[in-house]
């Protein structure tokens, strides 16, 4: 889209509406082909803040065009949900610390059951053993010793499974210490997040909540961005996207400076289509020096795509058709091509085809 508004400088734009004379000259001057793009000045590591947590904004606690350093506050947030949910989990943090401890209460009956079935088990294997000893000696009935034995092995077994049982509580309430423990951090760390801080060292730009706001989590509350450093985010039509390069200059007028003009150059093309605009993406480093840093400012641009110095330059409306031109040779008048170079949308470079001295005769 050859759209410009006049900011170029070197560029004369001049109105042919009134009737030209009957014979003409070309011209020499400065001609460039430009393309149009608007945008906003935009801050460099421009990042937003979003809410961690649900709750009320208590305190503000820095002014927008404030410079901040990494880790500073910014808000505070009153979250009753939060404080409700720490206080929880500490409560289940301290029964289950309190449950695998040497004061746990299933814990000493569990031990008490151990040392018993031990006591029992030691009983039965002297008894066992003793029996053993009278069958070798033909003392005793041999349905006495099996009665004997079978109360030992039983005793034995209720050892194993009171010991098991022990070690699986023990596993169990550690496992538990371990789970109330993880649920009371990241309950801590939500509080936390209560307080909202700065991840860089940089300048506010903007902040969208007050105290006494409600705020919810996930919500933007914030801009921030790198201090007294813009770049011109600039929206490119999708039909001159393959004419721009990195590197071009580029003229911008931003609307909170009427009447001046800023140079810059573009540093980054994206290569995406953003489909709700039909525009591509295009950067810019902003060249000169600005009276203030004003972010999120309207601008306009013309995209310098190339510059012919002194060129040869007739106004369009003397073309007679895309192409040619009528002269006058000899006294007479002839109908010659041309070959066009660069087009604004009032004039266009002549190539070949005329030179300083030929008479071109307009409307014809």
């Amino acid at each position: 889209m050859k759209k410009t508004f006049g900011i170029l400088p070197g560029i004369i734009l001049l109105c042919f509406a009134c009737k030209p004379a009957a014979e003409h000259h070309p011209y020499r001057k400065d001609i460039i082909d430009a393309v149009y793009a608007s945008g906003y000045l935009i801050p460099e590591n421009e990042y937003r803040v979003y809410a961690q947590t649900n709750g009320v904004i208590v305190a503000k606690m820095v002014q927008e065009g404030d410079t901040v350093n990494a880790g500073q506050l910014l808000y505070r947030i009153q979250s009753a949900v939060a404080a409700a949910r720490q206080a929880a989990t500490t409560a289940a943090y301290n029964n289950a610390t309190l449950n695998a401890g040497p004061q746990s209460a299933v814990l000493k009956e569990l031990e008490q059951a151990v040392k018993t079935a031990t006591m029992q088990r030691y009983n039965d294997s002297v008894n066992f053993v003793r029996y053993e000893n009278l069958l070798n000696q033909k003392a005793i009935a041999k349905i006495d010793y099996d009665h004997v034995r079978l109360q030992y092995l039983s005793s034995q077994n209720d050892y194993e499974a009171k010991q098991q049982r022990l070690i699986q509580q023990q596993q169990q309430t550690r496992l538990l210490v371990k789970d109330a423990q993880s649920k009371q951090a990241d309950a801590v760390e939500q509080l936390q997040q209560t307080a909202v801080r700065s991840s860089i060292q940089g300048r506010v730009f903007e902040l969208l909540k007050q105290p006494g706001e409600v705020v919810m989590q996930n919500e933007w509350i914030a801009t921030m961005g790198k201090a007294g450093a813009l770049y011109a985010q600039l929206w490119l039509d999708e039909n001159d996207f393959s004419r721009v390069r990195t590197g071009q200059l580029l003229w911008m007028k931003i609307d909170a400076f009427p009447g001046k003009t800023y140079k810059a150059q573009v540093s980054r093309i994206y290569l995406v289509i953003q489909r709700d605009k039909q525009s591509f993406r295009v950067d810019a480093r902003i060249l000169d020096t600005m009276p203030e840093q004003v972010a999120y400012g309207a601008l306009e641009a013309n995209i310098v795509i190339q510059k012919r110095e002194r060129g040869m330059v007739i106004p369009k409306a003397w073309l007679s058709g895309p192409d040619s031109v009528f002269v006058k040779t000899n006294g007479k008048k002839t109908k010659i091509a041309v070959v066009k170079g660069i087009e604004t949308m009032d004039e266009v470079e002549i190539r070949s085809g005329l030179n300083d001295n030929s008479v071109i005769l307009p409307g014809s």
